[in-house]
């Protein structure tokens, strides 16, 4: 059988990694590409088109293989180097409704990124803490929307009837229930966590500050830096992820 002539690019491509070794070896009998067998360097090298040694091939066979071996370790690099998905383990529907609910409750005249974080701190306080969503949501002083006299008008159930008076609430309603609808399907990335937020008017003092907000060693009492810090209006909303004791 005549023997096609194959370009070096060809070849060495054909050869992969493992290349180097086999030619070190020189095991020149062995099966080198596609099942064929040489008897000879000089016989290889007149196979391989434009090659003036096999030398020569040996040389770029290394440099190929040695670039192969930095791009798979910076391709390694950047898997290894990416944040990982959390993901909560056990909900229901219901669960989802009532995140919605607090979402549009704190969060439906803001913009996404805002829903997203007020969403991401019910999602993250469910996994840390094993507890069902609507159980996070509806914990005593935790969720403003809930407290006895809160003036805000949706309240636990009202929602959807709330958000049906008009257009306009009818979107953010929407929009709430997309943001929290992706983060229960696809998780939420390891460096986004957050379970704590707060609202205060711009200029408040810190001594209005929740007791969270402050990091105490010893005497020592230290603010909390938050993880994200958004202001709105006259308002400013500051986002924290504090551990778990214990």
């Amino acid at each position: 059988m005549a023997k096609r002539e194959i370009s070096r690019r060809e070849f060495i491509e054909s050869l992969g990694l493992g290349a180097w070794a086999l030619f070190c070896a020189k095991n020149v009998g062995a099966s080198i590409t596609r099942g064929e067998r040489y008897s000879s360097k000089d016989e290889m090298n007149k196979y391989i088109k434009g090659l003036d040694s096999i030398d020569e091939l040996i040389e770029e066979v290394q440099r190929d293989s040695s670039q192969q071996l930095i791009q798979t370790r910076t391709n390694l690099n950047y898997i290894i180097e990416q944040p990982k998905r959390l993901f909560l383990g056990n909900y229901c529907e219901a669960d989802i409704q009532k995140a919605i609910e607090a979402v549009f409750a704190e969060a439906r005249s803001e913009d996404e990124d805002y829903m997203k974080k007020v969403a991401t701190t019910i999602y993250v306080r469910a996994i840390e803490r094993d507890m069902k969503v609507t159980d996070v949501v509806t914990q005593r002083k935790q969720y403003s929307y809930l407290n006895r006299g809160d003036r805000n008008q949706v309240k636990a159930g009202n929602a959807l009837k709330i958000a049906s008076k008009n257009p306009i609430e009818m979107r953010a309603y929407k929009q709430c229930e997309a943001v929290v609808r992706d983060i229960f399907e696809n998780g939420i990335l390891e460096d986004e966590v957050i379970n704590h937020y707060f609202v205060t008017a711009r200029n408040t003092p810190k001594r209005y500050f929740p007791h969270w907000a402050f990091e105490t060693n010893g005497k020592t009492r230290k603010e909390r830096t938050p993880v994200k810090v958004i202001e709105h209006g006259n308002q400013k909303t500051r986002f924290y992820y504090i551990p778990q004791r214990g």
